[in-house]
């Protein structure tokens, strides 16, 4: 393993436990000028990297389950993913180092789209279906608040096609 795959391997590995000791061996891969890029925020200069490597958010995100890419070096690039299980937010991230020598000279951080998901059948249960049926014939179209989204959809569609729901 190179250096430069050695020092990614500590930033991801320091991105999913963000403690002191992990985020302080990461301190000594980078340049003094280096630049981090996130979703949440931007950092200049190592002691604000560092920083912004503890950002909670980001190590949340990968405790979904991240599978790591091995990294792919372009020049002075090098790039790896980060993907993440199809019921997570989003589809993973993909960091992006630039390096001067074999310290981090610039990180970019993009998360990516979540992959969509299968189309299911949608499946009411009884008492959904009985908050709905009627509910315009009845002038009480789904006053609970549990059904209120549900109702306003179905009812519309309703409204617009000229005819009363009714859920089989």
């Amino acid at each position: 393993m190179t250096g430069r795959n050695s020092a990614v391997e500590a930033y991801t590995a320091a991105l999913m436990r963000p403690d002191e000791g992990s985020s302080g061996l990461v301190a000594g891969l980078l340049t003094e000028d280096v630049v981090v890029q996130t979703n949440f925020g931007r950092a200049e200069g190592v002691e604000a990297a560092v920083a912004l490597l503890r950002e909670p958010r980001t190590a949340g995100l990968l405790a979904a389950g991240a599978r790591w890419s091995e990294p792919t070096a372009n020049g002075d690039r090098v790039a790896v993913t980060a993907d993440l299980p199809p019921t997570a937010p989003f589809g993973g991230l993909e960091l992006v180092f630039d390096f001067a020598g074999d310290k981090i000279a610039r990180v970019e951080q993009q998360t990516m789209p979540a992959a969509p998901l299968t189309p299911r059948a949608l499946r009411l249960d009884a008492e959904i279906k009985a908050a709905v049926d009627g509910a315009l014939d009845n002038q009480t179209p789904c006053s609970s608040p549990t059904w209120t989204m549900a109702c306003r959809f179905i009812c519309r569609s309703a409204e617009r096609s000229r005819r009363t729901p009714t859920i089989s």
